[in-house]
């Protein structure tokens, strides 16, 4: 199994613990996202699977928008006001799904 299908894997035994219809957010700020070619089949194993995947999108005043937010190897670091968001809606139930490469 290449690394892609272990995330593939991955992804969709996360999402599919949730509503049958999640929508997913990406964050803009990543390097890599369900929505580029990177993840292009990742993105429609969510989308066969009956999830809305969203185009890339910021933290600040997006989140209430998403079940599932992905943070897809960060190309910055979130700053303060953006991680305080992010901690206020994982602790009201939101899912957080990061992903890093291990190179």
């Amino acid at each position: 199994m290449n690394k892609l299908s272990s995330i593939a894997g991955l992804a969709l035994l996360a999402v599919s613990q949730i509503a049958p219809a999640a929508s997913i957010g990406n964050w803009s700020g990543s390097s890599r996202s369900w929505n580029n070619v990177d993840f292009a089949d990742v993105k429609q194993l969510m989308s066969n699977s009956g999830h809305t995947v969203n185009a890339d999108s910021n933290i600040l005043g997006t989140l209430g928008n998403y079940d599932v937010f992905v943070m897809g190897e960060p190309g910055s670091t979130p700053n303060a006001a953006e991680l305080g968001e992010l901690s206020s809606w994982v602790s009201g139930g939101g899912i957080l799904l990061l992903l890093a490469d291990s190179g």
